[in-house]
């Protein structure tokens, strides 16, 4: 069930704040129904979501309004709450999206009960076709998958909400500039792509080299594990949204003129190493990034590539990007290790 329901909230989340403000304007009137809304927790990210999906459910204008930074709608200027909600309630005016919102806000609760009672019927029988028929072996299993539905649903949202002094609010940043975040997104699908070829030619590469991995990715072009002529190469080294880098020249390619942020050391045998699949090899550099990224795409040394969640990431160096990864994956007790943190910080030295 949850992956059907994830493929449509995908949907949702893609339209929410991407689309919204693209077609004709709400016709929805600002304005709460009367008296006080309930106080929220704000330092509960999925109170923040609930009440969120709330809000534009019952076209709250004024609760969604309050879910927002009041420093970054001091910021925006232009963006009153008429404009917030006519946005939002656009993307979610499709009925079929909107007969999601009771069942994804009863998954953000993690309640199994409350699922099902508010499971759009087609979706309900298939439920139960599944398991040869029988009701309450799907309610079951829904209660069984429930705690990992919660956190899938809970990660989704999270892309659109924002922290300030230990708060989560709806975040601004999309609302403001739904095409470019659009866009942006679209982007970082194919550096994505664009990473798990790096790691493909990798681990071509280090078949041949006794498990060893290369000093730069200028190897990988020449050696023909990229695949393709120079200029194809150096697309695949250069993301979509990054600004910076110049493509290479003269069929060489230079590190310092890559997306991408290569970390491994030659002296490194990868597979003698605990866990490869934790060893981190490359990411976006973290000043190509744009404001609104909310982490970078990592390719680990499995050549499995994971989007990492951090803050304000444009704004760290490839070293603490570094640290963070090794940390987070409770590493940084080998010397191969201590290689990927000076690596970064030559990377950093080389910007």
């Amino acid at each position: 069930m949850f992956k059907r329901v994830m493929s449509l909230l995908t949907v949702v989340l893609g339209v929410m704040l991407v689309c919204c403000g693209c077609g004709k304007d709400s016709d929805s009137k600002s304005g709460s129904a009367a008296g006080s809304a309930p106080a929220i927790d704000q330092s509960d990210a999925t109170a923040v979501m609930i009440a969120m999906i709330e809000a534009v459910e019952k076209s709250d204008a004024d609760a969604l309004y309050a879910l927002t930074d009041p420093q970054a709608r001091g910021k925006s200027g232009n963006l009153s709450k008429e404009d917030l909600f006519g946005r939002l309630q656009n993307a979610w005016s499709n009925p079929e999206l909107k007969t999601m919102l009771p069942m994804i806000k009863a998954a953000l609760k993690g309640d199994a009960d409350e699922v099902w009672k508010v499971m759009p019927q087609a979706i309900k029988q298939s439920e139960i076709k599944r398991v040869d028929g029988d009701e309450a072996a799907a309610k079951a299993r829904i209660k069984e998958e429930m705690p990992e539905a919660k956190d899938q649903f809970r990660r989704a949202f999270q892309a659109y909400l924002s922290q300030h002094d230990g708060k989560w609010y709806v975040s601004l940043a999309n609302v403001q500039d739904p095409m470019e975040a659009a866009r942006f997104r679209a982007q970082m699908s194919n550096s994505t792509v664009n990473l798990k070829m790096i790691g493909l030619a990798l681990i071509m590469y280090s078949g041949d080299n006794r498990d060893y991995f290369p000093e730069d990715l200028s190897a990988i072009v020449a050696g023909g594990y990229l695949g393709g002529d120079a200029k194809y190469c150096s697309r695949v080294l250069i993301a979509p949204f990054d600004k910076i880098s110049k493509p290479a020249a003269n069929d060489k390619i230079q590190p310092q003129n890559t997306s991408y942020a290569y970390i491994m050391d030659k002296s490194v045998n990868v597979y003698s190493s605990q866990n490869p699949g934790q060893m981190p090899v490359a990411f976006e550099k973290p000043w190509i990034m744009p404001d609104m990224a909310k982490g970078v795409n990592v390719l680990y040394a499995d050549g499995h590539v994971e989007f990492v969640q951090i803050d304000n990431v444009n704004k760290m160096s490839c070293q603490s990007v570094v640290s963070y990864l090794l940390q987070r994956n409770n590493r940084r007790t080998e010397a191969a290790d201590q290689k990927l943190l000076q690596n970064a910080a030559k990377i950093d030295r080389q910007r």
